[in-house]
């Protein structure tokens, strides 16, 4: 068990909606008073304030119960601003013993210096080991991680077959995952094979996802939305579609983080898990990095989240209006 779930105080963000789920089941299942269940626990509402959740910290524990537990379930927004009240600054700062508290950040949140996570009290939950971040692979060690589950599934994944999926679906746990629960199912020699990875992430260039991308990546919003219609008709999945687009946007994220970082241009394919045959994809990224500031970034990648929240039903039944609203936001930032 990770050591930051040890903690009564705890805070969680990241891509991978499925492992912060499975791990917000983790935390509550150890420091939710099984006595009591439901009744020992403070769920705040999702555009809660600083004020609301400290009402919520404020309240005692069920007669006869030791503890209380708060969760707060999009604190995302929220770890942007600073204006924390200094009382509940305090009880972040020095948490009391009946209380348990878990923040639930539904993306990534930045750890830049002033902002974010990069400010008190967040710093110090850092070095205390509070704070876990779910969804966050390094390019390099994406493929490993595909092995190591397809091993898990009793698959055999081929490094260079490896390195094949993640260019289609982007170094991200819950895609890689997803993606080879599928090939268990329809890898009948227990080998996975290029073909079989081409098949089942829809990445042929004549296909509706990859001319949505295209499109879009184009600035062309009217081509973007009769590529996005004609998937819609031929079934395709938003899933897959959605990783593309992150991929993409991530990529110009690490962009930005490399400009910061003085990065020497010969580095800059593998600091952006590019091999060397997709380096021609450097002049477009640096296109878009370079009209984009930080917090567009941020805020496509806050978009991305929602819409895969929404794709799975949590907010909408279907994908049409979350793909649609994507996608006028990317054919906006690219067209910059």
């Amino acid at each position: 068990m990770s050591t930051w779930m040890n903690h009564s105080f705890a805070l969680i963000h990241g891509e991978d909606a499925d492992e912060r789920q499975r791990l917000v089941a983790e935390w509550k299942a150890k420091h939710v008073d099984s006595t009591w269940g439901e009744f020992g626990l403070r769920i705040c509402a999702e555009q809660a304030t600083w004020a609301e959740i400290y009402q919520a910290l404020q309240e005692p524990p069920p007669m006869g119960a030791d503890t209380v537990a708060v969760i707060v379930p999009s604190i995302g927004d929220l770890l942007m601003k600073k204006e924390i009240p200094d009382a509940l600054l305090r009880l972040l700062q020095d948490p009391p013993s009946h209380q348990r508290f878990l923040g639930v950040g539904l993306g990534t949140v930045t750890e830049a210096k002033g902002r974010g996570l990069g400010r008190a009290p967040w710093t110090q939950w850092m070095k205390q080991g509070r704070i876990h971040k779910v969804g966050e692979l390094a390019p390099k060690d994406a493929a490993a991680f595909a092995q190591q589950f397809a091993h898990t599934l009793g698959l055999k994944l081929p490094i260079d077959v490896a390195h094949y999926l993640i260019q289609q679906v982007g170094p991200h746990p819950a895609l890689i995952r997803r993606t080879l629960e599928v090939l268990d199912v329809a890898c009948r020699s227990r080998t996975v094979d290029l073909t079989e990875v081409q098949q089942v992430t829809f990445r042929l260039e004549a296909q509706n996802g990859f001319a949505w991308s295209k499109a879009w990546k184009s600035g062309q919003l009217s081509a973007a939305l009769d590529a996005l219609q004609k998937s819609f008709e031929d079934k395709e999945e938003p899933v897959k579609m959605l990783g593309q687009a992150r991929l993409e946007v991530e990529r110009v994220a690490r962009y930005l983080d490399a400009q910061a970082q003085r990065i020497a241009p010969h580095d800059l394919p593998d600091f952006l898990g590019l091999s060397p045959r997709q380096a021609f994809l450097i002049d477009d990224i640096r296109r878009v990095g370079t009209r984009l500031r930080r917090r567009d970034v941020q805020s496509l990648l806050h978009k991305l989240s929602q819409c895969d929240r929404d794709l799975k039903g949590l907010t909408l039944a279907g994908a049409r209006t979350p793909l649609l609203d994507l996608t006028l936001a990317l054919t906006r930032a690219w067209a910059r």
